[in-house]
């Protein structure tokens, strides 16, 4: 019977992750792996069709042992079956569950099993079940399967795992043998065999079909360069379509570095070792080279980082944590790769080999074979571990984990660890391939303790969510591994350090109003501080001077262009076109473009700073070498022309002050220095101050200690410069942030822009408090100026604005006066209640005294207040803080509802937006319009921005207004003139 003959093949190893048969070759053991390839277009679509091809190939092997299948996924009690049918022999019933699933089985999909199995005796008690599973079973699975299952049921259910099947399949499914395989293959192309594959497809009658891929180690037997197809007995395959095939389902034996001899027909292969694909990760060369990592003598910082990595290594060291990852995550030029470099450093003389992998040469799998020939050929460095690992080799992907146990076996007895670290790990997450390798490596390094760690840095300002990012895999490392604490910006002491090694070059003390600016610009990215110092010292030895520094306003973009200077047309096409292709090779750029001597052109480019070479050779063709932009940012600006992140500074001054310079500025046209000093008596540095934040709105230039106006902002009228300036805050981080946490909790003490200022410039961490409450203020100060946001001087808070208020004038003295809104802010019953509610606390009453009567928030007493403030039906006591009703308040309180609507109709008309209001629904005539598009229209010439929301709510409560003061009608969603709608329709 088939459960006594499936008992009889001996177990191997259970634990292993991979199927293969043992056997001696050359005194190595013989490893062989079956992969089944589902296909289709989506990785859903995918793992379906291995499902299914499983099954269809377990089928297969039952029937070639004599067991009848009578039904294939089968619907039974809520459950589907995989297989079911009776041994010919004895007519013993059975059922079969086929698991093809990436990663273990856990104990769930055990219960299930056993649910079917329990469901199946009940009918048929002497029923047997088989499991048969790709994956092995992890810990808890195991335990449940030996104890509720095994232990209760015996040899009534068997679970085969993949060691098990291949053997089966050898055995019994008419196989040749894989010694005749790699035989063939080696007599053939006189090369040593790599790992041997059995790969399962589909053929054209949806049956599961089977051939072998040998592969070839290169003629210096580092790594496996070719790939042999035979079919299943042992044949040659020469047919060009299956071949295409088989490499189209099974990725990494389609890479660039395998040859195929069944489609090129080669008699033998070129004795050619197998380029590099990969680098390990490059160093700066001075402070201030801020196109690659800092070298260790010029790294600052990262105390708390590199203690955790060291706690981390020493818990690893003492067998207190299972984990064997780490994982290093922040922003682009945060300075993730310069801490590999200075951990790779201080970790040698603790017996640790560190290799720092540069990551952005991966394109295919063959990425993580020269990865860990890299760590290989470091370790042989050491003369102890030499001899041991003399013999280890890259076999291919399956057998990588043998690769990297025979590794442990060699170094762990020598007392040592190894790292292999996987810098700028999103370009890997590009190839959902080459990170899911990585990711089952992972893991299986982590399931056999090996004194192996695996390191990985990645952005985490540069993510995707795009369809086929591998998020599962991702998901999983960082499940597995140690992340240590998300690099931030520099803060004062880092910051100081590199502006101390400035000055150094500079030969002097740094002016405070430069350091101040050079602190402000970097905003804590160590890569934008170490490439303004950079600008600092060439323009110093350009002669320009430090007073013409403190001039220039830096801003990113300028530096950028500044990179492009002295590029001739030709040169900045080329650029912008290569940009979207970097990281890349000269081959490929050579194939993109008909350009003669591209080389050249790269090569200006690497002289200006503008290109990188990752690796200054790879093989023995300049061909290979690669290329990339400096920085992320800078290779974005030359796509799109424009810098991806917003700007960054905070206010030295009041708008109050500033503006009043910018006025005298644009009515002159233009104003010295000097002319400023002699008509204010100001000092220089306090006219920079002054001036500062105008040019960081780009509201005005200086130059030769003259101030101009901007040529964006000189023909501009008033209400257009209003406009400007709420962009151009907007695109300030600190203004972008103040403003989102102001949509969440409406109002915020300035204690909370502190916080922002801190987090967003750590260097400003050496102010005094009262420093950074001054800079918090001045922020709080534009807003409010800019219409965005109320600034309460009484309790220094910032106070969301609804798009419907506005500002009447820009700048207001003291507290800003409610009386400030031009447009409604309340329906009209809210405006009565507030007015009856005033006239009950005999006419006159506090605020807080009002917030109780009507019981509202401080948001809505302060719009009803406002709206009886602009009708003149209250007023304010500024010293006393109380609200009195006006004698036409009164009289509105104590008069009918005819006589309240004439009164309200009268003081509605004293109002701009009203009457502009009022004119559309006139203009509209007899066809009418919507409360919504008389107010777009309003909104439209006054040439504000609004959600349409709020548009909506605007023309609603204009529309409510003029409908009580009896000037309009409404029919539906249509206002009309009174005059144009019969009385009858208005009572209806």
């Amino acid at each position: 019977m088939m459960c006594s003959l499936l008992l009889e093949i001996s177990r191997l190893n259970r634990s292993t992750l991979h199927i293969y048969l043992e056997c001696q070759v050359d005194g190595r053991a013989l490893m062989i792996y079956l992969h089944i390839l589902g296909s289709g277009k989506t990785a859903a679509a995918k793992a379906n069709s291995k499902g299914h091809l499983f099954e269809h190939l377990m089928r297969a092997l039952l029937e070639h042992l004599k067991m009848s299948v009578t039904h294939m996924n089968k619907s039974e009690s809520g459950l589907e079956i995989d297989i079911e049918g009776v041994s010919i022999l004895g007519k013993m019933k059975f059922f079969a569950e086929c698991k093809a699933q990436e990663g273990s089985l856990n104990s769930t999909d055990i219960q299930k099993f056993g649910f079917k199995f329990m469901d199946k005796k009940y009918e048929t008690p002497d029923i047997r079940g088989f499991l048969f599973t790709l994956s092995p079973l992890n810990s808890k699975a195991q335990e449940v399967w030996d104890d509720k299952l095994k232990a209760r049921h015996g040899d009534q259910v068997t679970c085969y795992l993949q060691d098990e099947i291949i053997e089966f399949l050898i055995q019994h499914y008419k196989l040749a043998s894989p010694d005749i395989i790699r035989g063939q293959a080696t007599n053939r192309y006189a090369r040593n065999c790599g790992d041997t594959q059995i790969l399962c497809v589909e053929d054209n009658n949806k049956a599961a079909s089977l051939f072998w891929a040998q592969l070839l180690m290169s003629s210096d037997g580092t790594e496996p360069n070719a790939v042999v197809f035979y079919g299943p007995t042992g044949s040659f395959v020469t047919e060009r379509a299956t071949i295409e095939r088989l490499l189209s389902l099974k990725h990494d034996l389609a890479t660039e570095k395998l040859t195929c001899p069944n489609i090129e027909d080669l008699p033998r292969l070129d004795d050619i070792s197998p380029s590099r694909t990969v680098v390990r990760v490059r160093m700066s060369s001075d402070w201030f080279d801020y196109r690659f990592p800092a070298a260790p003598q010029f790294f600052v910082g990262r105390d708390l980082q590199r203690t955790e990595l060291a706690e981390f290594i020493q818990d690893v060291r003492q067998r207190k944590t299972s984990s064997r990852g780490i994982i290093v995550s922040g922003k682009s030029g945060i300075g993730k790769s310069s801490l590999a470099l200075k951990a790779r450093q201080e970790l040698q003389e603790a017996k640790m080999v560190f290799v720092p992998i540069d990551s952005r040469l991966c394109d295919d799998v063959s990425f993580l074979f020269d990865s860990i020939n890299e760590l290989l050929f470091e370790l042989r460095q050491i003369p102890e571990l030499r001899d041991d690992l003399e013999s280890v080799r890259v076999e291919g992907l399956d057998s990588l984990i043998k690769t990297l146990t025979d590794t442990h076996e060699a170094i762990d007895k020598q007392g040592y660890l190894a790292v292999l670290f996987f810098d700028q790990f999103e370009k890997v997450f590009e190839y959902p391939e080459v990170t899911k390798a990585i990711r089952t490596l992972y893991l299986r390094v982590i399931e056999k303790q090996l004194a192996i760690l695996f390191g990985f840095a990645w952005k985490s300002d540069l993510w995707s969510l795009a369809e086929g990012f591998p998020h599962h895999e991702r998901d999983d490392i960082v499940r597995e591994s140690l992340p240590l604490r998300q690099l931030g910006e520099f803060g004062p002491e880092e910051t100081s350090e590199i502006l101390k090694q400035l000055e150094v070059q500079w030969e002097g003390k740094l002016d405070v109003q430069l350091r101040r600016q050079l602190i402000t610009f970097s905003r804590g990215l160590p890569w934008l501080l170490k490439k303004v110092c950079a600008h600092v010292l060439e323009q110093k030895s350009r002669g320009v001077t430090k007073n013409e520094l403190i001039e220039t306003n830096l801003k990113l973009q300028d530096l950028f262009e500044a990179d492009l200077a002295g590029l001739d047309d030709e040169e900045r096409t080329l650029l912008k076109a290569i940009a979207p292709l970097l990281p890349t090779t000269l081959r490929r750029l050579s194939e993109s473009f008909e350009i003669s001597n591209i080389d050249r052109s790269l090569h200006r480019f690497i002289d200006k700073r503008i290109l990188v070479k990752i690796t200054e050779d790879v093989g023995d063709s300049l061909a290979n070498v690669k290329y990339d932009a400096y920085s992320d940012i800078f290779r974005e600006f030359l796509i799109t022309g424009t810098v991806p992140i917003e700007d960054a500074y905070y206010f030295y001054t009041s708008p109050r002050g500033a503006l009043k310079f910018f006025e005298k500025v644009k009515e002159r046209g233009e104003l010295s220095i000097e002319q400023e000093m002699e008509e204010t008596g100001k000092r220089i540095a306090s006219i920079y101050n002054l001036s500062r934040d105008l040019r960081s709105l780009d509201l005005v230039n200086v130059r030769n200690r003259v101030f101009t106006v901007t040529d964006e902002v000189i023909d501009l009228e008033q209400d257009e410069i209003l406009s400007f300036l709420q962009s151009q805050l907007k695109w300030n981080r600190l203004v972008s942030l103040t403003l989102s946490e102001l949509n969440e909790k409406e109002t915020i003490p300035l204690a909370d822009i502190a916080q922002l200022l801190q987090d967003l410039f750590p260097p400003v961490q050496v102010f005094k408090e009262k420093t950074r409450e001054y800079y918090s203020k001045t922020t709080a100060l534009w807003l409010h100026y800019a219409r965005l946001a109320f600034y309460n001087k009484k309790d220094k808070s910032l106070r969301r604005v609804d798009d419907e208020a506005v500002f009447e004038s820009i700048v207001e003295k003291g507290t800003p006066s409610l009386t400030g809104f031009r447009f409604p802010m309340c329906f009209r019953n809210a405006i009565i209640e507030c007015l009856e509610a005033i006239n009950g606390a005999g006419g006159k009453v506090s605020f807080s005294q009002l917030m109780e009567k009507l019981s509202k928030s401080h948001q809505s007493v302060e719009k009803v207040l406002s709206d009886n403030l602009n009708l003149s039906f209250v007023s304010r006591d500024d010293k006393a803080g109380m609200y009195s009703l006006t004698s036409l308040g009164a009289r509105f309180v104590a008069s009918s509802d005819k006589t309240r609507r004439q009164l309200f109709r009268q003081q509605c008309s004293n109002i701009q937006v009203f009457n502009q209001f009022i004119s559309y629904v006139e203009a509209a005539g007899i066809n009418g319009i919507t409360s919504r598009q008389a107010a777009r229209k309003l909104v439209q010439e006054m040439q504000l921005e609004m959600a349409d929301a709020t548009v909506e709510k605007l023309g609603a409560m204009l529309a409510n207004w003029a409908e009580y003061a009896e000037i309009i009608a409404r029919s539906g969603r249509l206002c009309f003139m009174k005059k144009y709608v019969p009385e009858q329709m208005i009572l209806l």
